[in-house]
């Protein structure tokens, strides 16, 4: 299905057609001065269902008093709904259903209002918003056939059906070969339309369709993409055209002839496409083929120059690619190139460099040659035309002569002596310290003079880079990637070159000069290689790194050679993007994608179509890779199996025969009955020498018509008002996840059994992963749901929280285009609290136990701290020994430098420097016997990282001793020494820890959370 094109509804509304709306809306009548202008615009000319839309009144000549507005919206079954009146100009309202909403602003001022004065509102023209609408239209011939390819003087049909606009108008446009746009007249409820194609050529189709109320024009109504319709007649001629009628006989001009296919009044017939044969009937001139491949009825060839007389070409042999027969009575013609005698007429000049460098002098040595008409060497078998005495005279930074000089002294004139055949010569020297352009003119009577430029440049420091490209085929197949790309696939050699600022080739300095490869391909796979010194692809494809390739031009080198491969079409400009660190310079060039040669077809459609409803789809010639091709001109059958009773095509058949056109595609379109439940069918396609496809489509009840997603909060068995997503979204943790449910649901939120595939996208993998279940994250941040994956008529699929950020949850009908997509943002905070526990702190000595409590003194304040040494300590003591908090840090107690600490207490001291290193002091041993009992010696904690199911977690550390073991649940004991010696000593700088918890996904995503552990 075509993209639908939504135009915006900007006009007034045709007051008089309904009288519905005049009962309902105030009368418009004058203010008592200057007659009010008023306008309404919308902030969204599309919603979807449920969705909200501001619409915003204007007034021009508005009396100088306060206003009251109020809003009129017509629903999407044709009633108005009107807002109470208020002060401000803005209303937003929201848009429950799928259907096109008009919107109209009435105003008064707030006397009028006070005393009901009807009469006095001014009411805007109508703009207007659009939920899911659409048109779609089949153009048949008189037999109900699609017409893709007919005859001049057919009659074509054209009928429409709109779908989601209120009552709807139809509005058919047709293009004719010449540009002209015909209509069929004003909007009307007639959903047919015929006209007849009178001329040979393309016919663009086009069709509108809006509500009653809107605009009588393009604007406010829906449409799409037009369809074409190619008429063209029988072929009756090959007819052949030379570009030019004479060749100068120098041997080496050519010219271009073009074979056309015509019929019995001349036209191109530009649906055919075949083979000829054509000969040379007489004289010497050589052809470039002797068969030439005509598509969309033309095919061009080359012809060289003979040396003497008249070349006459002629044709034969018309083969059409689909073996249509040619007609009997058929006429193949001929043309005719008289080849003439070369005669002097010009003077070629050529430097054999356009740059030389003006550091020192330089010699660049210019050939003189005499051409002619074709602007061509003239041939020594011509030397009658006698010798020219050129004169080749100089301007610029440059000199004439066999040794360099400065520009004082500089030649700016000599004679060179040319025959026909032979090149006279003229050295050019740059002048040292003199940049600039060196301009080479030579002249001689009568013949038209020739000139060439040579550049003096500073070579300097790199400045920029260059990219230039050239294509190649591969000389025999490659496998990467999983696809193989068969022997005479296209690719794309780009030479990247480090310059100076005037554009020379400069060396890389000592090292390298790092190059970043990227591209702005959407679809289909790129293979980035370093050239081989063959040019071709081979090795290993470069190795893609966040998003881009690296690639470098080496030191001394200049230059850097690679070549891209590609697998399928790009939509738009497709560009690669080279960016160099040593210049910091960015340059993009285009690439080209290679399209393979025709081996199967491809089937799409819309899938769903409703109870009397009809669906087009479309068979289309596509290479290996699946990118479409335009071979055409084969016959193509089309087969409709499984439908229901009263579903056939539309010619009443479930067999139909077609061309493809020059496109290589060709349509046709289901007619569905009427069912009692829904019923699945299959449309297949064939051509000779191609593999055939298929697609498969449902006929359905309009009340089972799937027409969106519903998305929910939590698993729930069914559409649930309190799981709706909150619309500013969702919030979790990292390493904690969230589950959601999926409906198909169909215009009235009721869900449907499922029928399509649902697509579910993260825009920031490593910030939200989606899984099947939490413990399944997929690669690449997109977790296919197909049909299979329903249970009953709900899905679910979870997010797994991993770095801090947002993204945004996508969900896409990729089955049926006109389901519009859901989404909703995710925000993930700190580290799940759940997913770290602190396991234990032990301290070994006499008095630290659990409950402890060390008293000291700092700065003349009494302190105290309370050991901990098991794991509920941790929760008890805010104040304990140890503290974890992820990933803040709690404060240590600061020990200034010279601080005294002493106990008092019984306790031993067990004291730890805060942010300042410092001389303690123990003021109380009684507790503590040098070299005797339990000395104070490793403190411990633990922390543990619990990761989900499949995942690993890697711990590292930046100071302490640890332990890992790399698996989902890991944790690390860090030991710290404390001092137990009598007397005093110096402690080192603050003791703290940073945890570096990584864990890995199964999917490959990963992600850090660091951890703090600090002595207090």
């Amino acid at each position: 299905m075509q993209k639908r094109h939504v135009l915006k509804k900007a006009s007034g509304l045709v007051m008089g057609s309904s009288m519905l709306l005049l009962s309902m809306m105030p009368a418009a009548s004058a203010f008592a001065a200057t007659v009010p202008s008023v306008s309404v615009a919308v902030s969204s000319q599309t919603s979807t269902v449920g969705g909200t839309v501001t619409a915003t009144a204007s007034v021009t000549n508005a009396p100088n008093t306060t206003l009251e507005y109020q809003f009129w919206i017509e629903q999407p079954n044709g009633s108005f709904k009107p807002s109470a009146f208020q002060t401000s100009p803005t209303y937003t309202f929201t848009t429950p259903a799928s259907g096109d909403y008009l919107v109209v602003a009435s105003v008064m001022t707030a006397a009028e209002l006070k005393a009901k004065d009807w009469a006095a509102a001014q009411s805007s023209p109508a703009d207007g918003v659009f939920v899911n609408s659409n048109v779609n239209w089949t153009v048949t011939t008189s037999n109900g056939s699609p017409a893709t390819d007919v005859q001049p003087g057919t009659t074509l049909t054209v009928k429409a059906t709109a779908t989601n606009v209120y009552d709807a108008l139809y509005q058919f446009w047709y293009e004719m070969p010449d540009g002209t746009w015909v209509q069929s007249g004003d909007y009307s409820s007639n959903n047919t339309f015929s006209f007849t194609a009178p001329v040979a050529g393309n016919y663009n189709v086009k069709v509108y369709a809006k509500s009653p109320l809107a605009q009588n024009n393009a604007m406010g109504a829906v449409t799409q993409k037009h369809t074409t319709v190619a008429a063209y007649g029988t072929p009756a001629a090959v007819k052949l055209s030379a570009a030019s009628s004479s060749l100068v006989a120098d041997g080496k001009a050519t010219d271009t002839i073009t074979a056309t296919v015509v019929d019995s009044n001349g036209n191109a017939v530009a649906d055919y496409s075949g083979t000829v044969t054509v000969t040379g009937t007489s004289g010497t001139g050589l052809l470039s083929t002797g068969t030439v491949t005509l598509k969309d009825g033309v095919g061009t060839f080359a012809m060289s120059a003979s040396t003497t007389g008249t070349d006459t070409v002629g044709t034969s042999d018309l083969v059409a690619s689909n073996g249509a027969p040619t007609p009997a009575t058929f006429t193949y013609g001929s043309t005719t190139v008289t080849a003439v005698s070369p005669t002097i007429q010009g003077i070629k000049v050529s430097a054999s460099s356009q740059a030389v460098s003006e550091n020192s002098p330089n010699m660049d040595p210019v050939t003189i040659t005499l051409t002619d008409q074709a602007g061509n060497p003239v041939p020594s078998t011509y030397a009658s035309e006698g010798a020219k005495d050129v004169t080749v005279t100089l301007s610029g930074p440059g000199s004439l002569g066999s040794t360099a000089a400065t520009m004082s002294g500089a030649t700016t004139s000599q004679s060179v002596y040319v025959w026909p055949g032979y090149s006279g010569t003229a050295d050019v020297w740059s002048i040292q310290g003199q940049p600039g352009t060196i301009t080479v003119m030579a002249t001689a009577p009568g013949v038209t003079p020739g000139q060439t430029s040579i550049n003096a440049v500073t070579v300097g420091q790199p400045a920029k880079i260059a990219v230039s490209s050239t294509t190649g085929s591969l000389t025999s197949s490659l496998i990467t990637g999983g696809d193989t790309l068969p022997s005479g696939t296209t690719f794309t050699q780009y030479t990247v070159t480090l310059e100076d600022i005037n554009g020379n080739p400069v060396a890389a300095p000592s090292g390298e000069d790092a190059l970043t490869l990227s591209d702005n391909a959407t679809t289909g796979n790129l293979y980035y290689y370093v050239a081989s010194s063959t040019g071709q692809p081979s090795g290993s494809a470069l190795t893609l790194v966040s998003g881009s390739y690296d690639g470098m031009i080496a030191s001394g080198d200049s230059t850097y050679t690679f070549d891209v491969l590609n697998t399928a079409a790009q939509s738009g400009t497709a560009t690669i993007t080279v960016t160099d660190a040593l210049t910091s310079s960015t340059v993009s060039v285009p690439y080209t994608f290679e399209i393979g040669a025709a081996s199967k077809l491809g089937v799409t459609g819309p899938g769903d179509v409703v109870t009397n409803g009809t669906a087009t789809y479309t068979a289309q010639v596509e290479d290996a890779a699946g990118n479409d091709t335009t071979d055409g001109a084969a016959a193509v059958t089309f087969k409709l199996s499984g439908a229901p009773s009263g579903t056939t095509f539309a010619n009443s058949s479930n067999t139909y025969t077609t061309t493809l056109n020059g496109s290589g595609t060709a349509m046709v379109t289901v007619d569905a009955g009427v069912v009692s439940s829904s019923s699945s069918y299959t449309v297949s396609a064939s051509v000779a020498g191609l593999a055939s496809g298929s697609t498969t489509g449902v006929v359905t009840e309009p009340a089972t018509y799937v027409s969106k997603i519903g998305l929910y909060s939590g698993v729930v068995s069914s559409p649930s008002s309190n799981a709706v997503i909150p619309s500013s979204g969702v919030s979790l943790n990292g390493l904690s996840t969230g589950s959601f449910t999926l409906f198909e649901e169909n215009a009235v939120d009721v869900q449907q059994t499922a029928t399509d595939n649902l697509k579910v996208t993260s825009s920031n993998p490593s910030v939200v992963m989606v899984g099947s279940s939490a413990s399944t994250p997929v690669s690449g941040g997109t977790l296919t749901v197909p049909t299979g994956s329903f249970s009953g008529d709900a899905a679910t699929f979870a997010l797994i929280g991993g770095d801090q950020g947002t993204a945004t949850i996508t969900v896409t009908d990729t089955s049926n285009a006109a389901v519009a997509p859901v989404s909703f943002t995710v925000t993930v905070g700190a580290l799940n609290s759940g997913a770290i526990s602190t396991t234990a702190a032990n301290e070994s000595g006499l008095a630290n136990v659990s409950g402890g409590v060390a008293y000291f003194t700092l700065n003349g304040n009494t302190a105290s701290a309370t050991y901990a040494s098991s794991t509920a300590d941790f929760g008890t003591y805010n104040n304990g020994v140890f503290a974890v908090t992820p990933p803040a840090l709690y404060s240590a107690v600061a020990a200034p430098s010279g601080s005294t600490t002493s106990a008092t207490s019984g306790d031993t001291l067990a004291i730890w420097p805060g942010a300042t290193s410092g001389t303690y002091t123990y003021l109380d041993l009684s507790q503590e016997t040098p070299g005797v009992g339990s000395q104070l010696g490793h403190a411990y904690v633990g922390v543990n990282i619990q990761g989900p199911s499949g995942s690993t977690v890697n711990l590292s550390v930046n100071g302490g001793s640890y332990d890992t073991n790399s698996s989902n649940s890991d944790s690390a004991y860090f030991s710290v020494a404390t001092e137990a010696s009598v007397g005093s000593w110096t402690l080192a700088s603050p003791q703290s820890v940073q945890l570096n918890a990584k864990v890995t996904f199964s999917n490959g995503v990963t992600v850090t959370y660091p951890l703090m552990v600090q002595e207090p």
